[in-house]
Order: structure tokens, then sequence, then C-alpha cells
């Protein structure tokens, strides 16, 4: 692949950080694996098959970088850019995934898509959603409408308020981005040292600019535990 980004107009990146210490057992869930895959291939498949995406850059664990690199060359994938180190925390790891982005001379006017790998049902139409309504706005999140009760705890002992939970949203990723944008919150939030759990309150943090609501699935869960992984038809708690 060429050295440089300068002509894709819509790239996406695959985060597989994180330890998973919730879900056990020794080894991050994302390569944990499920019906004989590795979980992180899921998301990733979807992602070089779709049309909308003309390259993936994977953000790896240093001491998986690599395994993950020697996955991916056995699996024969194309659109592959790079698998590079991530960092110490997610927003760490998207900020060295946007640099790299960067050095590689990504257009300003690019679309980033971000996605967790530790979600597998990823699906063509949401990355088709996520690449529209950045268009539009500049940025969008993927989510889904709570479907319970949602209330507010100072102390978490008591009920301080109930919020209206038709306005109450579970964040889900993928989060896209037009690549300035994302760039431009990045910088701002590590001079400032601010931390953020994802790119969406980063940006309308950041910038003020208020990601459109792309609309997600409930399928789109996130692994945590062993017993998600178990709900997928992969290894039993």
């Amino acid at each position: 692949m060429d050295d440089t980004l300068a002509n894709f107009r819509r790239v996406a990146v695959l985060l597989l950080g994180g330890s998973g210490r919730r879900f056990g057992g020794g080894i991050p869930k994302q390569f944990a694996l499920v019906d004989g895959r590795l979980l992180f291939f899921y998301p990733l498949k979807e992602l070089t098959a779709s049309p909308e995406v003309e390259g993936v850059l994977l953000v790896a664990p240093r001491d998986y970088l690599d395994f993950v690199r020697k996955s991916v060359q056995e699996r024969g994938l194309g659109k592959i850019i790079a698998v590079i180190e991530g960092g110490e925390s997610r927003q760490d790891s998207s900020r060295r995934a946007s640099e790299y982005l960067s050095q590689k001379k990504l257009p300003p006017t690019a679309l980033v898509l971000i996605h967790d790998a530790d979600r597998p049902n990823l699906n063509e139409e949401v990355i088709k959603d996520n690449y529209e309504f950045a268009i539009k706005d500049g940025a969008a999140v993927t989510a889904v409408v709570s479907t319970d009760s949602v209330a507010l705890s100072k102390d978490g002992a008591r009920i301080a308020s109930y919020l209206d939970r038709n306005e109450v949203y579970r964040l889900q990723t993928p989060q896209t981005f037009v690549f300035s944008l994302l760039l431009d919150a990045h910088e701002k939030a590590y001079a400032g040292a601010r931390r953020y759990t994802d790119e969406g309150s980063m940006v309308l943090s950041e910038t003020a600019i208020a990601p459109l609501i792309v609309k997600g699935s409930p399928y789109n869960m996130k692994i945590t535990t062993r017993g998600d992984l178990a709900a997928l038809g992969g290894e039993k708690p």
C-alpha cells in the first residue's frame, strides 16, 4: 500500500486496546475465540469488506502487536493501513491513531470512523450511516435510546432525580468525524489534560460541535464479561 494516505477520503480505526480485567482469563477479550475466530476479526471483517471504507488502521497493545500483525497477514485481508501501538487509555490510543494518520498525510476533509474491537456485531448499514451523518455536520455517534428508567444519584445511596428516558441515549461505536475536527479536539484535550471516555464527548466539549445521532442496535453490544461472550456463542463463563 502507498506510504501516504493523501488520496484517501474514508478510513476506519479499530481500537484493540484494553486489558479486559473484568473479562478475566489472562487474555484481553478482543483476542478471545468465538466460534474459532478471534473476537476482533468480526468487526474487522465488516470494515475491510465495506465499500465505504478505503483503509483500516488497527491500534493494539504493545504486547500483542506482533500477534495482531501476524494474524492479519495470515488472513490476507486487504485495506489494512498498518498495526500501531496504542496508549494507556482509549483516548490515548485514539490520539495516537489520529497522529499517525496525520503523519501519513490523510486529508483534513477525510472522514475517520472509530470502532471498538470488543463490539463484534458491526454491520454495513451503520458504517454507511456513520459516514453519511458525519458529512452533514462533521461528527456522528452511534447510539440507542434508553429503554430503562434512568436516575441520578450524588452519593450512590439515594436517588436524587429522574431523567426522561426518551431523552437519554446509550452510546456505542462507531463514531465518525471529519479528520480536522477530530485532530483539533485531541490537541485541545491533550493540551488541557482533560480526559474523555469516547470521541463524541471529547469533540462536543472541546469544539462545541454536537454529533448527530446514528441509530444503533441493542445487538451492537460491548463484550465486557465472559457471560457476554457466551451469549455470542463463544467461550463459556
